[in-house]
């Protein structure tokens, strides 16, 4: 099974010229800014005008701006996709919420903006329907643009599942984010931090109005990042820039362990990315295939790749946090003299991480098979316990831990 994966997998074949650039691409990307998950004193729920949890202006900037970027690497004459968007080029799926699917939409304003040249005569009368022509005036067609709809706005094609039949979604394996819920209640570390970091905790639950009993320890961590909503929009903040530098320091000192402390949960949660991602690439149907999740999709994707120093390396994944698969068909090698094996790379935000990668640790040059064989090991399962089965177990707990200035009383 293993071995007749790979075979599929590195048996694409290249038409293109010997090339720098990737003949395929597979990415991995956090939304942008969102709204928070609970309103506060100055920033109260009713006046985040899309609601709580919700992709705000600044995070679909970010997304449009990721998209640019993804343009200049990617699209345009000599370069893996065409300047016009082909869904037969590029297949975009989110998670089922809407800051992703705003998100991937605008990640694909981005990558194929609109066209400045008008409608011909001939084009113009094929798009106005005569019913609409009796219930609208002239203006509203006369500015039309190549672009399908004004304003320079294109329609793209973004994919959604249902969560649970969604591998990149929490609830396709409930049992490993409870046993990663788990782990983190239980972390003697995590309760370290929490006591360095007690008269900040306490500021924190002041300033906001929270019930300090609801929001002990564990489930302190996702308030954290309620405090930089109103950043990202540049709203008021009940909190000095002394309070901010300390909460973000907090955060960072926090998100290992709260990420993807347990590394058997994450490679369990994961199996079924792996097993996409080189089904994907064995059927090579697109030139570039984008996903948009959450920050626990992506931190939890690199920790289950085994990623090389991932504790002191990755803290808190900032809105648009991307990570990018290249694949280069283009300068390919010949792996045993039968089948040719192509080099790859793996980018996060901009930056090369190959080397810190699962089957490429200690690789100078890292190809298709080195990465494929560490996934296929934990896809075909790996331990006392198949991934499948182990998603589809019933999750247990949650675990409490209640806090030891609590206990004492």
């Amino acid at each position: 099974m293993v071995k007749k994966t790979l075979l599929l997998l590195i048996s694409i074949v290249c038409f293109v010229s010997v090339s720098c650039n990737p003949e395929f691409v597979w990415g991995l990307i956090r939304h942008g800014a969102r709204s928070p998950m609970l309103g506060t004193a100055k920033n109260p729920a009713h006046s985040w005008k899309d609601g709580l949890m919700e992709l705000t202006g600044s995070g679909m900037r970010q997304g449009y701006l990721l998209g640019v970027y993804l343009k200049e690497k990617y699209v345009g004459e000599g370069k893996l996709l065409g300047t016009e968007y082909d869904p037969a080029e590029i297949y975009v799926r989110a998670t089922n919420t809407n800051r992703t699917i705003m998100a991937a939409q605008s990640i694909l304003m981005g990558m194929y903006p609109s066209s400045p040249e008008k409608l011909s005569q001939d084009q113009e009368d094929a798009a106005v329907p005569d019913w609409i022509r009796d219930h609208l005036t002239p203006d509203v067609w006369t500015n039309l643009k190549l672009s399908p709809l004004p304003f320079g706005m294109n329609a793209f094609a973004v994919h959604a599942f249902a969560h649970e039949e969604d591998v990149y979604y929490t609830e396709f394996c409930p049992a490993a984010e409870m046993q990663r819920l788990n782990s983190y209640a239980t972390d003697t570390n995590v309760f370290e931090i929490m006591e360095h970091y007690k008269e900040l905790k306490d500021t924190i639950i002041t300033l906001m109005g929270l019930d300090p009993v609801a929001y002990r320890f564990p489930h302190f961590y996702p308030i954290l990042e309620v405090i930089y909503a109103a950043k990202f929009d540049q709203r008021e903040t009940v909190f000095t820039q002394a309070q901010l530098d300390e909460a973000e320091e907090m955060m960072n000192a926090l998100a290992f362990h709260y990420y993807s402390f347990d590394m058997t949960a994450m490679v369990y949660r994961n199996a079924g990315v792996f097993q996409e991602l080189i089904q994907v690439m064995a059927d090579h149907s697109h030139k570039m295939h984008l996903v948009v999740g959450h920050e626990l999709t992506l931190s939890s994707f690199l920790r289950a790749m085994a990623f090389d120093g991932f504790e002191g390396y990755f803290h808190y994944f900032p809105f648009s946090s991307n990570l990018f698969l290249e694949v280069d068909t283009g300068n390919s090698v010949t792996a045993d003299g039968d089948f040719p094996d192509f080099p790859i790379k793996w980018i996060y935000n901009g930056e090369d991480i190959t080397s810190k990668m699962g089957g490429c640790h200690g690789v100078a040059d890292c190809h298709v098979a080195h990465f494929t064989t560490y996934m296929q090991e934990i896809v075909e399962g790996k331990g006392a316990t198949d991934w499948v089965e182990f998603c589809a177990m019933e999750p247990v707990g949650p675990i409490i831990r209640i806090e030891q200035e609590q206990q004492t009383e």
